[in-house]
């Protein structure tokens, strides 16, 4: 489950009410009397979904009233916040997130070639869906074998 993470100029913290079960945790949020912002952090799984599906669902909690909310980037949501007044720093250090591991398979041909004496599989990745691996021949580039899509 996404869960609500400490970020730059975070100004505000909202905890969990009395009685809690441990269910709801405390929430770092900036707030300038428009608007209330919270920063989220996907699990490994959820953003593999998110890589995948290019979709994110939004589940407010509030019985039968919708609030207005924006779901964006840090950027997006600054620049929206800013229309409304003061708005939090941009987090400059925050860490970047590894990517996910890049799973594909090396045919046969790429396979027996890389194995002779002297030369390695070079896997080049130019795009999200897009992987070339090449055998090099002591450090030269000898064929190009697959294009993996």
């Amino acid at each position: 489950m996404a869960r609500g993470i400490p970020f730059k100029g975070a100004n505000r913290r909202f905890l969990p009410p009395p009685g809690d079960d441990g269910t709801v945790t405390e929430l770092a949020t900036f707030v300038n009397g428009h608007a209330i912002v919270s920063c989220w952090e996907l699990d490994a799984a959820e953003l593999d979904e998110v890589n995948r599906t290019g979709r994110v669902f939004l589940s407010v909690l509030s019985g039968r009233t919708l609030f207005p909310v924006f779901v964006g980037s840090e950027s997006e949501v600054r620049r929206l916040v800013a229309d409304t007044g003061p708005t939090f720093a941009a987090d400059d250090t925050a860490p970047a997130r590894p990517s996910s591991p890049i799973v594909f398979r090396l045919s046969r041909e790429v396979i027996e070639l890389a194995a002779l004496p002297g030369r390695t599989i070079e896997c080049v990745v130019d795009g999200p869906n897009n992987v070339q691996a090449h055998v090099i021949d002591a450090g030269e580039l000898d064929t190009v074998c697959d294009r993996l899509a």
